[in-house]
């Protein structure tokens, strides 16, 4: 079998190719790429002992990668450093993508029985009710005073729990990609894992149609995004840019923070309001985790129709949200004896 070497160099500069690639077919995976690559690269400048990466110490070089992603280390760039921790299954995602870059740009397939993934305890998504969604787009305009931000939050939170979209997929929304066609009415979205520029069409209700042409008249501030910031932006000759994910992350965050403080000692369904540490563990993803568990388990709707909804490749995906309660577990255990 051939020996291959790459010197760290040859390395670094195969992996900006491949990142250039991934650039031009979708965004999002490429930043995905590139945190990894960052990582990698910074791996094997700062951290491996070896002098370069070849067919002979492969397994060992992505199996230190794999330990030190997950004990940690400190990344330095310039004069900022921070450490690098991340949990099992963000471990094996970084360490997926270096794979197929070594086996597709450098030709080093890695032997999986050598370096296997880290065992990852699949999580029992913590979701929102109904009820405590509705309690956060009530008190948005109590939180903010500024009313275009009030009602960006709000309006965003709603679209979220209404469509079940990913955050990504939300925040990209073109102003032209809704529309209405006769009695109907859809959204184009950029789905996770299609090439650039290749939208889905997804069916949206007349409530979530109206719901973002409100928000839409309202803004002071023109922008070819749905949802954007309040500022103009003179790179984009006046109008606003794409609003960040990181600033609604923490806007929800700030949001449940206040809502739990002020509604202190009081219950929903029976239960003491306790927003905030569900948000923080799911971030901005928890109005999809919440539409999910919602259909799944108080509309009681076909697993394989929420699969569909969510746009999952794998129903096993789905089944995560699906907690049924211990008393209905009980009753369909003995009521159905023949």
């Amino acid at each position: 079998m051939e020996n291959k070497k790459y010197s760290l160099t040859e390395v670094k500069s195969k992996a900006n190719d491949f990142l250039n690639n991934k650039k031009d077919v979708n965004e999002t995976t490429f930043l995905n790429y590139r945190t990894s690559f960052n990582y990698f690269i910074y791996y094997l400048t700062n951290i491996s002992k070896e002098e370069y990466l070849g067919t002979d110490n492969k397994e060992m070089i992505i199996e230190g990668f794999q330990g030190s992603l997950f004990k940690g280390f400190k990344y330095k760039i310039e004069d900022n450093e921070r450490t690098v921790k991340a949990k099992a299954n963000g471990v094996n995602t970084h360490v997926r993508r270096i794979k197929t870059f070594l086996n597709k740009s450098l030709g080093l397939k890695v032997d999986s029985d050598s370096v296997k993934d880290l065992k990852v305890t699949k999580p029992k998504y913590k979701s929102l009710s109904k009820e405590e969604i509705e309690l956060l787009i009530k008190e948005c305009s109590n939180k903010w005073k500024n009313e275009e931000i009030a009602v960006r939050t709000s309006t965003l939170i709603r679209f979220l729990f209404n469509t079940a979209f990913r955050i990504e997929e939300a925040l990209g929304i073109l102003t032209s990609n809704i529309y209405e066609d006769g009695s109907n009415y859809y959204v184009k979205i950029q789905e996770k894992g299609k090439a650039k520029g290749e939208l889905t069409e997804v069916t949206i209700s007349e409530n979530t149609f109206n719901l973002i042409n409100d928000y839409i008249n309202l803004k002071k501030v023109p922008s070819d995004y749905v949802f954007s910031s309040t500022k103009p932006s003179a790179e984009l000759e006046g109008k606003s840019k794409k609003y960040n994910r990181e600033n609604f992350n923490k806007a929800i965050r700030d949001l449940a923070s206040y809502v739990d403080l002020k509604y202190k000692g009081t219950k929903i369904n029976d239960k003491p309001v306790n927003i905030s540490k569900t948000v923080a563990n799911n971030s901005s993803h928890v109005f999809r985790h919440s539409k999910a568990t919602y259909l799944l388990n108080v509309k009681k709707e076909d697993v394989v129709t929420v699969k569909e909804i969510l746009r999952h490749n794998s129903i096993d995906s789905t089944l995560i949200y699906l907690n049924p309660e211990e008393e209905a577990i009980n009753k369909v255990r003995i009521s159905n004896d023949i």
